[in-house]
């Protein structure tokens, strides 16, 4: 698997072949013949024919490093911008750096963990709401015991104070009985001793 390093090597070493291959086709004595052809075809005096190879040297640099740019850099403009859109893809490229494809799989282990936790907070604050739900119904319930118990207390307060009051009138009435039957007793008792006399 091609890594940034491999790759970067393999341009630098394009790179320094043809800076070589520059100066050997520039220095080199056998060829000084065909220089001088290209020098008239061209119509330039062959002791500025290092400039021409320069310039051809310098393009051919220059298209090898934008190329090597691209390389190294389209992988991790294309993570980025799925980054920015917030999903990162599985792409099963086969030229795909392995430092590309660790983070491209750690991101996705991250978007998983993440999707899991949303998944989970979801859950719970659903269970919360439905708790919440039932914790209120919980204190309606204990209020309206609660108002029960204070009705049953009120209303066993009121017993109590109607039952004292109907046990003093009947201990008022059956006291008035007994005094009516001792008065009544009494004046039959003086009429039997009277009509005995």
């Amino acid at each position: 698997m091609k890594t940034f390093k491999s790759t970067f090597n393999c341009y630098l070493i394009l790179c320094l072949c043809t800076i070589a291959a520059a100066f050997f086709l520039l220095g080199y004595e056998g060829l000084q013949t065909q220089r001088e052809q290209i020098s008239k075809a061209l119509g330039m005096p062959p002791e500025y024919f290092w400039i021409l190879g320069s310039v051809i040297t310098l393009v051919i640099l220059s298209l090898l490093l934008s190329a090597l740019h691209a390389r190294l850099t389209k992988p991790i403009k294309d993570l980025c911008n799925q980054c920015k859109l917030g999903l990162v893809t599985e792409t099963f490229a086969s030229k795909q750096f392995s430092e590309v494809k660790t983070i491209r799989e750690y991101i996705r282990l991250t978007q998983d963990r993440a999707e899991t936790r949303a998944g989970q907070i979801e859950k719970m604050e659903t269970e919360l709401f439905s708790t919440r739900k039932e914790r209120d119904r919980s204190f309606r319930k204990v209020e309206e015991f609660e108002d029960l118990v204070a009705s049953y207390v009120r209303i066993r307060a009121e017993l109590n104070i109607d039952n004292s009051s109907l046990r003093r009138e009947n201990q008022r009435l059956n006291e008035q009985i007994d005094a009516l039957r001792r008065k009544e007793f009494g004046t039959s008792s003086a009429k039997r001793l009277h009509s005995l006399d």
